[in-house]
């Protein structure tokens, strides 16, 4: 004897529809109201009419003919669906038996459809697929049938990252340079900045070619390039061979090398951009503790100095091309399996329109976000430069000093970017911003306050880092959100350019108030009065909408 179609109503009410074998099975909850309903398939038909006749039973609205189905429903029911060429995923076959959905009117839906239908889609597996856009239209791949796991394109990222953050290492090399050069502090350090703004400008450009090119060859061009100014850095024997080897050569590495691990995790991962990007981009911070440590306690007492910068640049070779490999584009449209098209659009959610540079740069979200993360990172770097000498002033003892900046600040920094970004997929990327910017305006202060306490001084460290951290991962996945993926390399890089800034004033502010007030106080605080402005310039940021002419040229639909 035939089986009867069964589906449960959610409860409250409760209940439950029983119909024949052949028949759906729809219940339909209204201000905790149940409606059982038994619908027949309509006969004969094919397998699209199919599809429509189920999609408007269980959503309330028509579907028929040649429409392109763009609705939540799309992933959960029946895959996707272009045009009257249908093509059902077979992972989404496990789900289309049965399931709940909410309707655009507020009815909440469960459903039990029969085999028959099932039946009559399977033919649709073996229809060509288009490769053609579709407006707000978009297909969903497995990633493992794209050769390897999305998550190897973290791993890629990571290790590019790594090596990459060996410029926030520089400060183990001074000391041995200056002893066996008789170069001056305010001379060495000029090497560092030459690095970050030719870092902070070659972004800008990398990042176009990464958009235009694809990552492979520009994150290659980034490793090859910072691992030759360290083998050139090798043979140093004045200022200004360092500034064009570590400076300029190193910092054009990083530009194009950091340039392409965002972007390239901003479109691999729609459904969790916060996590994978501020995964990707933590290398970076853990870079300079891991390979600061490594030169300063083991390579540089053991090989002396000029060996140990061909041992790095020969290690972040290896890396770097191996990240480079890693860093590949998803297809076209690509969605990973099981994208919840279906589920409420989520608070992080992104635009559906891909801006261009021009574009962005008509958007008052773009300044406000500018000027936010200048003055945010202005403020965490006026703190972090002076934290060793302010702790030394304060009597914290040398073991406890070198902690604090391997352990505490990089763990800090790394969690930041890692946690905040994870936040920030549920939160929202601007929730997270003001919030972990609002935490540093308070943190900032306090820190001066407990400095001479080694226990207090550490959380507080770990907060400024994790602040710090979090500015540079939310905002790199807000920039794709807010603009698309399709230029996110170029548009990341212009909202970049305000690290640039903030990398050049930030401790230069800092030492310019010790140098007149003869404490750390001021600046402290200062960074604290950053902090506010830069939190109003978030608090005034809003999410940009598409160009009205956009949409009319597009002729993207007001509703799915």
């Amino acid at each position: 004897m035939p089986v009867k179609n069964t589906c449960d109503c959610p409860n409250p009410p409760g209940g439950r529809v029983v119909c024949e074998p052949n028949q759906a099975a729809i219940c339909v909850v209204k201000d905790g109201i149940a409606s059982q309903e038994c619908y027949d398939p309509p006969r004969p038909s094919g397998p699209a009419e199919i599809v429509n006749w189920a999609l408007t039973r269980i959503t309330g609205r028509e579907h028929s003919g040649h429409a392109v189905i763009v609705n939540r429903l799309l992933t959960r029911i029946t895959g996707t669906i272009h045009s009257d060429h249908a093509r059902i995923e077979r992972s989404s076959l496990l789900t289309l038996r049965t399931g709940t959905f909410r309707r655009h009117t507020g009815e909440l839906v469960t459903f039990s459809l029969p085999e028959s239908v099932i039946h009559a889609v399977n033919p649709l597996l073996a229809a060509p697929v288009r490769r053609k856009t579709v407006a707000n239209a978009s297909i969903a791949f497995d990633a493992g049938a794209l050769g390897i796991s999305r998550w190897w394109r973290v791993v890629g990222g990571m290790s590019m990252n790594l090596a990459l953050g060996s410029l926030y290492a520089w400060s183990v090399f001074v000391a041995p340079l200056e002893k066996e050069f008789g170069w001056k502090r305010a001379e060495t350090s000029n090497v560092f900045t030459i690095a970050v703004v030719v870092f902070g400008l070659t972004f800008i450009v990398a990042g176009r070619l990464q958009d235009k090119f694809g990552p492979f060859w520009i994150s290659l061009t980034g490793g090859i390039l910072v691992s030759l100014g360290f083998f050139l850095c090798a043979y140093a024997h004045s200022l200004t061979y360092l500034y064009v080897c570590f400076g300029v050569i190193g910092g054009l590495g990083n530009g194009f090398g950091y340039a392409t691990p965002i972007p390239v995790m901003a479109k691999w991962f729609p459904d969790k951009r916060g996590l994978a990007v501020g995964l990707a981009v933590a290398g970076y911070g853990g870079g300079s503790a891991i390979f600061g440590a490594l030169a300063n306690l083991k390579l540089i007492p053991a090989y002396g100095l000029h060996t140990t910068f061909m041992i790095l640049g020969m290690i972040f070779l290896y890396m770097t091309v191996f990240g480079a490999f890693l860093l590949r584009n998803p297809p076209v449209g690509y969605k990973p399996a099981g994208w919840a098209l279906f589920a409420p659009a989520a608070t992080a959610a992104g635009t559906t329109y891909d801006f261009s540079p021009v574009e962005v740069l008509r958007t008052p979200a773009f300044y406000f976000m500018w000027i936010a993360y200048a003055l945010g990172c202005s403020a965490g770097l006026m703190v972090i430069s002076q934290l060793v000498p302010f702790a030394k002033s304060m009597g914290i003892p040398s073991a406890a000093l070198a902690t604090m900046g391997l352990v505490v600040g990089a763990a800090g920094n790394a969690s930041g970017r890692i946690l905040s970004g994870w936040m920030s997929d549920a939160l929202g990327r601007l929730n997270v911003l003001r919030l972990m910017i609002g935490i540093s305006m308070v943190v900032m202060p306090l820190l001066y306050l407990v400095g001479g306490n080694v226990a207090l001084l550490y959380i507080m460290v770990f907060t400024v880092y994790w602040c710090y951290g979090t500015q540079l991962s939310v905002n790199a996945s807000a920039t794709s959100d807010f603009w698309g993926t399709k230029n996110a390399g170029f548009n990341y890089g212009m909202l970049f350019t305000a690290w640039g800034v903030a990398g050049i004033i930030g401790p230069r502010i800092a030492g310019v108030l010790f140098d007149k007030y003869k404490n750390y106080q001021m600046a402290f605080y200062t960074a604290a009065g950053l902090a506010a402005v830069a939190l109003l310039c978030e608090l005034a940021a809003k999410r940009p909408t598409a160009p009205a002419r956009a949409l009319v040229e597009r002729k993207v639909p007001a509703t799915a």
